[in-house]
């Protein structure tokens, strides 16, 4: 993506977007499942939800030093904020509120020492954020859920550089290069070990009496997401010659790396839950039984984690042979070495 630069003279501007519910149409009808009876349909009239959204800011470019450094910058947020009133199956009533940012933030330096180089550095800011979860309209869910504490966040970020050398008319040696940076999680979420039980443990001997239970899930637990980073780093240099042999020649070769990598933790057993097997004995791949004084446990996960990471280089040579006046041919050679690791 290129982003845009400041020159020699200022420019700049600033806006500001507004809208909320009262410019909106209201939610159409659904149909739905009848909540005390499954053999029913209904209409249910969707109410409409109280809205606003804001949307100041600004951008601003200008010289740092006329003909040598220039800048640019921009901010744009949005605010967003929602407000639903449900009528739940079991007759309680409550208003719930969401409120959102979204943040749009760029940077950008541009140094020319010279006039046959010119580089950059870049810096993009775009966080997400979402304080509170509405329930559904419908009124289905459960009231006692914490919908004010629930949310997530989304930093995010990106870094780039970039230059040009202009060794001569006819010779032009070029880098790029960034680094990008994303971590979604979920906060507000209870989060345990969930323990259940294959089998009731009541007539189990000298079971202490606050793990006493019936077969089935003793303590369930939440699904969320811990962290799910994502990053990416990309370098590509290469070399440009304009030559004369047999028509004009644009020749370009060139190397490229790009590291991708995810370190994540979410699903629906982020903490793995206890599995008891009361009185049961454990029979191994071996044959060999085992069982302890209250029999058997397992610990399970039931999630998406790990740390792992790719890597791809590439080489690349291509020419644009322009043979004569309205017949060019565009030739190319590109070899790539790509590492995935088992996943």
């Amino acid at each position: 993506v290129v982003t845009r630069s400041g020159s020699n003279e200022f420019h700049g501007d600033a806006g500001f977007y507004f809208s909320s519910d009262v410019l909106q149409a209201r939610p159409r009808p659904t149909v739905r499942l009848n909540p005390e009876n499954d053999d029913l349909m209904d209409v249910f009239q969707n109410s409409r939800d109280g809205f606003r959204l804001l949307n100041p800011g600004f951008a601003l470019g200008g010289p740092v030093i006329k003909n040598k450094i220039w800048f640019f910058t921009g901010w744009y947020p949005e605010f967003r904020d929602y407000q639903r009133t449900v009528t739940f199956t079991n007759g309680t009533k409550g208003t719930f509120n969401r409120a959102d940012r979204n943040d749009f933030l760029n940077a950008k330096i541009d140094v020319a020492p010279w006039s046959k180089l010119r580089t950059y550095v870049g810096y993009t800011y775009s966080p997400e954020r979402q304080n509170g979860i509405l329930p559904v309209r419908g009124g289905t869910d459960d009231p006692n859920n914490p919908w004010s504490q629930l949310g997530h966040r989304r930093p995010s970020a990106s870094y780039t550089f970039g230059g040009d050398f202009l060794a001569t008319s006819r010779l032009v040696f070029s880098a790029r290069g960034g680094y990008n940076y994303v971590n979604y999680k979920d906060y507000g979420v209870p989060r345990q070990t969930a323990v259940y039980y294959s089998s009731s443990n009541r007539t189990v001997p000298d079971v202490p009496a606050q793990w006493l239970g019936a077969a089935g899930w003793v303590t369930q637990a939440n699904a969320f997401t811990e962290r799910d980073i994502q990053t990416r780093f990309r370098t590509n240099a290469d070399v440009s010659y304009i030559a004369s042999f047999w028509g004009q020649h644009t020749l370009k070769g060139g190397w490229e790396i790009n590291r991708l990598h995810n370190d994540p933790n979410s699903n629906t057993y982020p903490d793995g839950y206890l599995r008891y097997y009361w009185n049961g004995t454990y029979t191994a791949l071996n044959g060999q039984k085992y069982k302890g004084k209250y029999g058997y446990l397992r610990y399970r996960t039931y999630q998406l984690t790990g740390d792992v990471s790719s890597t791809n280089q590439s080489l690349f040579l291509q020419d644009a042979w322009q043979i004569r006046r309205g017949l060019t041919l565009l030739l190319g050679l590109r070899t790539e070495r790509e590492f995935v690791p088992s996943f």
